[in-house]
């Protein structure tokens, strides 16, 4: 998503500053401070857009959500302070500043890993100070934004021109295969299954987790064990997408993360695929999450690739989990030019990380 867009938020002022050599001199020193948020994004922040495009590639490195704009009578050496108790840590960077107009954009020190405490919709402020050299305030400015929570996934944009650009790849953000909480579950879930299976050596998981080493129908025995632990826990189908957001450029939804989707035992499409993705992927098995028109259904390969191939795909319903009827939960679907899948492994290549 490209950062130079026309933007919103303009907040000026103007500021006339003595030259402080004697009480009759007359200053003529005139700065014109301008502090813009990007127009997209219409006064809000998004915790899990920031978190999934932070380490994206292809992006400016040297670009983020603000741009500066300084105008300024004299040339000087400045610096620009940006403070906030919740969102960054202290930022300070130092510019030259030319007579003239004047416009920079830098990363912020963004306090990535207080993101997830961010759970409920807010309010907060910004302090951007233009400084001289020997850190003089010559302007400042507090801005005031609007946030979301964590749980709020970002996955299209509306452009200038009217356009929807999908970033369907930042549902991969909620998938977790990292989480601790997993071993826990594919411990029961390995006992369990054994014991059910004691009897019945083809079903038996005798070498336990083995992710591809013993070939496609073990993979698929793998895969069963798991969701038939989902369903015996009792996950249950959840509609809950919606949020009280009512931005006109963004289009986001609910996402609930695994750890409380495990915890609730109930998942809607988006919440059921990202939790049963992070399952596999944290024994060895490769997913996609399979998104349509108002919908999102899970797929995995049966041999270790991350790219898909249709021969090669099994598919999971994660909203017939709850039913217990498997020839619906793993039946074939119709794929469409209007399926897109999102590789886990290839959003990680990406810079797309876990939020939790």
């Amino acid at each position: 998503m490209k950062k130079s867009l026309h933007l919103v938020l303009v907040l000026i002022v103007t500021l006339l500053v003595g030259c402080n050599k004697n009480e009759d001199e007359v200053s003529d020193f005139n700065v014109t401070l301008d502090v813009q948020y990007e127009d997209t994004f219409e006064g809000i922040i998004y915790p899990s857009f920031l978190y999934s495009s932070a380490s994206l590639q292809g992006l400016d490195e040297e670009s983020d959500f603000f741009e500066f704009k300084i105008n300024s009578n004299r040339s000087f050496e400045g610096r620009i302070r940006v403070t906030n108790d919740k969102f960054i840590k202290e930022t300070v960077v130092s510019k030259n500043i030319k007579t003239g107009n004047n416009e920079f954009s830098f990363k912020l020190l963004w306090k990535f890993d207080n993101f997830v405490n961010i759970t409920t919709p807010g309010y907060t402020h910004f302090k951007v100070e233009l400084m001289d050299k020997s850190n003089k305030v010559i302007a400042t400015k507090n801005i005031q934004l609007s946030y979301r929570g964590i749980n709020e996934c970002v996955y299209a944009v509306k452009n200038s021109a009217g356009e929807v650009k999908q970033i369907y790849s930042f549902f991969a953000s909620y998938v977790n295969e990292d989480s601790k909480l997993l071993d826990t579950f594919l411990s029961l879930t390995l006992t369990n299954h054994n014991k059910q299976y004691k009897s019945e050596p083809l079903l038996h998981l005798s070498s336990g987790w083995a992710g591809y080493q013993l070939g496609e129908r073990y993979v698929f025995l793998q895969v069963l064990a798991i969701v038939n632990q989902l369903y015996k826990i009792g996950m249950q189908y959840s509609s809950i997408t919606d949020t009280s957001n009512a931005a006109t450029k963004i289009y986001s939804q609910n996402v609930r993360f695994i750890n409380e989707s495990l915890i609730l035992q109930n998942a809607n499409c988006v919440d059921g695929s990202v939790l049963l993705a992070s399952i596999l992927e944290k024994i060895g098995i490769r997913c996609f999450l399979v998104t349509e028109p108002g919908h999102m259904y899970l797929a995995y390969s049966k041999t270790g690739k991350t790219e898909p191939e249709f021969s090669d795909l099994g598919f999971i319903e994660t909203t017939s989990i709850s039913s217990g009827n498997f020839p619906t939960i793993f039946n074939d679907k119709i794929i469409t030019n209007e399926s897109l899948f999102i590789s886990i492994r290839k959003a990680r290549e990406a810079g797309i990380k876990p939020i939790q």
